[in-house]
């Protein structure tokens, strides 16, 4: 416990996160685009720009081989990434002091550090001794505002009738949340807590669901979370998110009136798609559609090798050293250019594709898409970008393309799909891959000529 609270106290600063370099490719040259009628089509609309794409680049501890580890990791591989968001507990000392640099909003999961504290959440038992566990959560209340409130949510207690169970009875968690709120009230009246992160949403303890804690909580204690938070790890594909996130509001509308807490999907993938870049890029899509606030990697053992991309890799965008790309840093890297950009409207024929879409300049485009169909991938099918209400000025538009195949192990780079260009008819112009693999992400940026 000491050395979280040194470690806190000690790394309060956030500085500036540097930009990301994701341009995919250079469109200063190129020949015509294949003209083909594609099997996937994506039409972006140029004429609706919205608000700027909000970043959901969170991640979920990731960055040690194991808690407690001093192993190293390339920084700038990760600050490319621009972190928005970062979910941490287990092995805190070492971990928090890695992040701290990269100026994410951070989540702090209270149960992890507390069972650390214990020896593991089989001992986790906080009813058995209240005043020993107020105290340990009101000594990381303090030693994080002494730091300035790097940490700016905690979440009470992750996955309790999950992955990491709640022990005690249904009553004893309710008290829990309570005890909690109140200890670290006591000391930073500004902290902010997220709950219940059920690793599904349609999860119970003890039989009692989601709502069912959300709704005694406030009618016992007078608690209203500042976020509701639940796990999205492949029981539901990610065209289910946006139904999933205005089922919760739904129902805070109808059983909490007035309540108004952000959305946090704190972790999402399943081990079965995690290392597949389109699918991320399904998970993102859905995310955004979802107007999900905050939003973080799930982590998991890696098929055939024997580690868990939980402490070394990064959810699963690094190799064990923390510093050789998998496939699906570079679909995360991409995605690391939109953000800040006004948001354009995407629509797809298929609905197991998915996009991105910004206006990175007057005359730019950024679009980043995925296909997602089966786990393991299905097959490979071409991919037409289509372009509509380009203005009359516009005679031509230059597509630089990257390629993230859905390949295992190591991948140094993307691949290069080079630039063409395509001619615009009636204020409408299409780009046509060559064909895209099933769980493969790709990123185009279209400059108009």
């Amino acid at each position: 416990m000491v050395s979280i609270l040194a470690t806190l106290a000690a790394c309060g600063g956030r500085p500036e996160v540097d930009p990301p370099d994701a341009t995919p490719g250079d469109a200063a040259a190129g020949g015509p685009c294949p003209v083909a009628t594609p099997t996937v089509t994506i039409v972006v609309d140029l004429t609706q720009p919205g608000p700027p794409l909000r970043s959901l680049q969170g991640f979920l501890n990731g960055i040690d081989p194991a808690p407690g580890s001093t192993a190293t990791f390339d920084e700038p591989t990760v600050r490319a990434l621009a972190p928005a968001y970062w979910r941490f507990g287990t092995g805190a000392a070492t971990v928090f002091p890695k992040i701290a640099g990269f100026g994410a909003t951070m989540t702090y999961i209270l149960s992890d550090g507390y069972a650390d504290s214990r020896g593991g959440y089989g001992n986790a038992r906080p009813w058995q001794d209240w005043a020993g566990f107020e105290a340990h959560v009101a000594q990381v209340a303090r030693a994080n505002l002494d730091a300035g409130r790097p940490i700016r949510y905690f979440d009470v207690w992750n996955e309790p009738q999950g992955g990491t169970p709640w022990l005690g009875s249904y009553d004893q968690l309710l008290e829990y949340y309570d005890r909690a709120v109140r200890a670290v009230r006591a000391v930073d009246p500004q902290a902010r807590f997220v709950g219940p992160s059920f690793d599904d949403l349609g999860g119970d303890v003890g039989g009692h669901s989601l709502g069912d804690l959300l709704v005694d909580l406030d009618a016992r204690f007078g608690i209203r979370l500042d976020a509701i938070s639940w796990h999205e790890l492949g029981a539901y594909p990610p065209t289910d998110l946006p139904a999933h996130a205005a089922l919760v509001r739904q129902f805070l509308a109808q059983r909490l009136p007035g309540a108004t807490p952000e959305l946090h999907v704190n972790e999402y993938s399943s081990p079965r798609d995690h290392l597949l870049p389109g699918w991320t890029v399904g998970w993102l899509a859905g995310l955004t559609a979802g107007g999900i606030d905050v939003a973080t990697r799930a982590c998991w053992d890696v098929p055939g090798e024997g580690w868990s991309d939980c402490w070394a890799g990064l959810d699963g965008l690094l190799r064990r050293d923390n510093r050789t790309p998998h496939a699906n840093y570079w679909a995360h890297r991409l995605y690391a250019a939109l953000p800040g950009a006004p948001a354009l409207p995407v629509t797809t024929s298929d609905p197991r594709a998915a996009a991105l879409a910004v206006a990175s300049s007057p005359t730019t485009a950024r679009v980043l898409a995925g296909r997602f169909g089966a786990t393991p991938p299905g097959p490979a099918a071409s991919v037409g970008i289509e372009l509509i209400g380009l203005s009359p000025a516009t005679i031509r538009v230059a597509a630089a393309g990257t390629l993230v195949p859905p390949q295992a192990g190591a991948m140094p780079a993307p691949v290069d799909l080079g630039v063409c260009r395509v001619d615009v008819v009636g204020g409408r112009a299409m780009v046509v891959t060559p064909a895209v693999p099933d769980g493969a992400a790709l990123g185009l940026e279209l400059t108009l000529e």
